[in-house]
């Protein structure tokens, strides 16, 4: 079947360069991370990921890969109860850190 490929000719392009340049506005990006409106957003997130004991947290700036968004946290709870308290804190923390007023606004809580 023509339509059908295998698992490596999925995944061949991984290996290959990227080619085109970057997407968006990599030039507009600063280097130091501290420097990113969202720096503390994905510090936040981070923490009380930590608090509810998650592994293997990552964070990655991709904000000169892609216009779409500028942080992925990427982590790991080790059962559904877990992964949902995790997700609570950081629902919970969210709300407490960065308020958002009565019109709709958002605005630093602390």
């Amino acid at each position: 079947d023509r339509y059908r490929k295998t698992k490596d000719e999925l995944f061949e392009f991984i290996n290959e360069p990227v080619s085109g340049g970057t997407v968006g506005d990599a030039e507009g990006v600063s280097s130091q991370i501290w420097d990113d409106e969202l720096a503390p957003v994905v510090k936040e997130i981070v923490m009380a990921a930590d608090g509810r004991k998650a592994q293997d947290i990552v964070a990655l700036r991709v904000s000169k890969c892609t216009s779409l968004t500028s942080f992925v946290v990427i982590l790991c709870g080790n059962s559904r109860p877990q992964n949902q308290a995790i997700a609570a804190s950081i629902r919970d923390s969210m709300k407490e850190a960065f308020v958002t007023t009565d019109d709709g606004d958002v605005g630093d809580g602390k």
